[in-house]
Protein backbone atom coordinates (compact mmCIF):
# COMPACT_ATOMS: atom_id res chain seq x y z
CA UNK A 1 0.00 0.00 0.00
CA UNK A 2 1.43 3.30 -0.99
CA UNK A 3 1.35 5.65 1.67
CA UNK A 4 1.89 10.14 0.98
CA UNK A 5 3.12 12.34 3.14
CA UNK A 6 3.29 15.85 2.97
CA UNK A 7 5.49 18.20 4.49
CA UNK A 8 5.51 22.01 4.60
CA UNK A 9 9.38 22.84 4.10
CA UNK A 10 11.22 26.28 4.29
CA UNK A 11 14.56 27.00 2.83
CA UNK A 12 17.15 29.76 3.23
CA UNK A 13 16.90 31.76 0.12
CA UNK A 14 20.82 32.43 0.31
CA UNK A 15 22.12 29.05 0.87
CA UNK A 16 18.94 27.03 -0.17
CA UNK A 17 19.26 24.84 2.04
CA UNK A 18 15.92 23.26 4.26
CA UNK A 19 15.92 25.51 7.34
CA UNK A 20 12.58 23.41 8.77
CA UNK A 21 10.38 20.54 7.76
CA UNK A 22 6.91 20.20 9.38
CA UNK A 23 4.99 17.19 8.54
CA UNK A 24 1.20 17.86 7.86
CA UNK A 25 -1.05 15.72 9.79
CA UNK A 26 -3.78 13.65 7.94
CA UNK A 27 -5.84 15.23 10.07
CA UNK A 28 -5.98 18.88 8.43
CA UNK A 29 -5.01 17.97 5.03
CA UNK A 30 -8.98 18.98 3.85
CA UNK A 31 -8.13 22.47 5.57
CA UNK A 32 -5.10 22.67 4.05
CA UNK A 33 -5.56 21.19 0.40
CA UNK A 34 -7.79 24.46 -0.65
CA UNK A 35 -5.01 26.96 0.33
CA UNK A 36 -2.87 25.79 -1.89
CA UNK A 37 -2.74 26.99 -5.27
CA UNK A 38 -2.55 23.67 -7.59
CA UNK A 39 -2.37 22.29 -10.65
CA UNK A 40 -6.17 21.52 -12.38
CA UNK A 41 -4.20 18.25 -12.99
CA UNK A 42 -3.42 17.96 -9.57
CA UNK A 43 -6.33 17.73 -7.25
CA UNK A 44 -4.91 16.40 -4.51
CA UNK A 45 -1.82 18.21 -4.15
CA UNK A 46 0.51 15.37 -5.18
CA UNK A 47 3.41 17.61 -6.70
CA UNK A 48 5.57 20.32 -4.73
CA UNK A 49 4.14 23.71 -4.94
CA UNK A 50 5.74 27.17 -3.79
CA UNK A 51 3.66 28.47 -0.90
CA UNK A 52 3.39 32.15 -0.53
CA UNK A 53 4.48 33.50 3.32
CA UNK A 54 0.48 34.25 3.96
CA UNK A 55 -0.19 30.39 3.24
CA UNK A 56 2.56 29.10 4.85
CA UNK A 57 1.45 30.89 7.99
CA UNK A 58 -2.20 29.50 8.14
CA UNK A 59 -1.24 26.07 7.79
CA UNK A 60 1.43 25.85 9.86
CA UNK A 61 -0.57 27.63 12.24
CA UNK A 62 -3.65 25.18 12.24
CA UNK A 63 -0.36 22.61 13.34
CA UNK A 64 0.31 25.23 16.50
CA UNK A 65 3.65 26.45 14.65
CA UNK A 66 4.53 29.78 12.88
CA UNK A 67 7.35 30.39 9.99
CA UNK A 68 10.21 33.21 9.85
CA UNK A 69 9.70 35.75 7.11
CA UNK A 70 12.52 35.27 5.03
CA UNK A 71 12.31 31.66 3.88
CA UNK A 72 10.96 30.17 0.74
CA UNK A 73 8.50 27.43 1.71
CA UNK A 74 7.15 24.64 -0.73
CA UNK A 75 4.36 22.13 -0.16
CA UNK A 76 6.32 18.85 -0.52
CA UNK A 77 4.56 15.30 -1.47
CA UNK A 78 6.71 12.01 -0.72
CA UNK A 79 5.24 8.46 -1.65
CA UNK A 80 6.59 5.02 0.36
CA UNK A 81 5.29 1.93 0.06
Amino acid sequence: MMVVTRQIVGYDPETERVAFEYSIPKEIWNEVIPLVKRNESDPYAIFNYALDIGVANDIMGMMGQRGAQNLKYFLECEAAD
